[in-house]
């Protein structure tokens, strides 16, 4: 059996927790798990911000 950590992050429009990525951690130590887990994690929240800011703009220009 394989080591793997599952980065899990909340989706607020779905109201759900989800899987972003994961990956394996053999020959890992634990302080380097978790620096990589925080890189992915750091990852889908600029991703989702940006996503979350065009969308208000978008709205804003709708109305």
């Amino acid at each position: 059996m394989k080591a793997k950590t599952h980065v899990i992050v909340f989706d607020p429009s779905a109201e759900q927790w989800h899987v972003y990525k994961s990956f394996g951690t053999e020959g890992m130590s634990h302080q380097e798990m978790v620096d990589y887990a925080s890189e992915l994690a750091n990852e889908w929240l600029a991703q989702s911000l940006s996503d979350r800011i065009a969308a208000a703009e978008n709205t804003e220009q709708d109305t």
